[in-house]
């Protein structure tokens, strides 16, 4: 029977070694904090605008990422200052590396990152994830979520999440550069061709970088 590694000390919690939070969302947080050391919890809420829920999430991912300390007021770290005055400069996303070196700071990520560096493949890593979680203590859905996150913070993939489209014909009374295609939820829309010139150029080099196999796998996860 395989042994499973198990994080941390028994009060460890699965939550608190993974991260779901969108990247972007952190940087507003960091920004809060930056702003108002002293701000509540409550205080930061009505600042930023959002639900408990995903304060929560959002101020725990932070934390895990080792981004700021507690103590006498929230209080920045060295990379949490760095992670926020590169974000001001890109539209709320920091730097590859300084997102790398935040993202190993989170125990599964580092472990899994330690064991085979160049896995990119999302069932993969999903079952790595899911295996340190004996007791299911958490749902796949923010399993998966922590699977995007790992792969945009560590192999820099940008998984989004697109409409499942089926191009049927040329329309000739719209322009050269647009399709109509149909969406798979039901209805039609329209599509701008040079966006699948272009999609279909960054598959092809994501092919030959990492191979068919890993790219259908990831996909799935989506």
């Amino acid at each position: 029977m395989e042994t499973i590694q198990t994080l941390g000390t028994s009060e460890y919690y699965y939550r608190d070694s993974i991260v779901i939070s969108v990247f972007s969302n952190i940087f507003k947080v960091l920004d809060a904090i930056n702003k108002d050391p002293e701000a509540t919890y409550y205080k930061l809420k009505r600042m930023l605008k959002i639900s408990g829920g995903a304060l929560h999430n959002r101020l725990k991912d932070a934390k895990i990422m080792i981004l700021y300390t507690n103590g006498h007021g929230k209080h920045l770290t060295e990379s949490g200052k760095k992670w926020l005055e590169e974000s001001i400069q890109n539209n709320g996303i920091p730097s590859k590396e300084t997102l790398k070196q935040a993202c190993l700071q989170v125990p599964l990520f580092n472990m899994l990152y330690n064991e085979d560096k160049e896995l990119i493949s999302g069932n993969k890593i999903f079952d790595f994830f899911k295996k340190h979680d004996p007791e299911n203590q958490i749902n796949d859905k923010l399993i998966k979520m922590a699977v995007k996150r790992y792969l945009e913070g560590v192999h820099d993939f940008k998984v989004q999440r697109m409409a499942r489209i089926k191009l049927f014909k040329y329309q000739s009374t719209l322009p050269s550069t647009t399709m109509s295609a149909t969406v798979a939820s039901g209805g039609t829309t329209l599509v701008d061709a040079n966006a699948y010139v272009n999609l279909h150029k960054q598959l092809k080099e994501w092919k030959e970088k990492y191979g068919l196999e890993s790219i259908k796998k990831l996909l799935e996860i989506l």
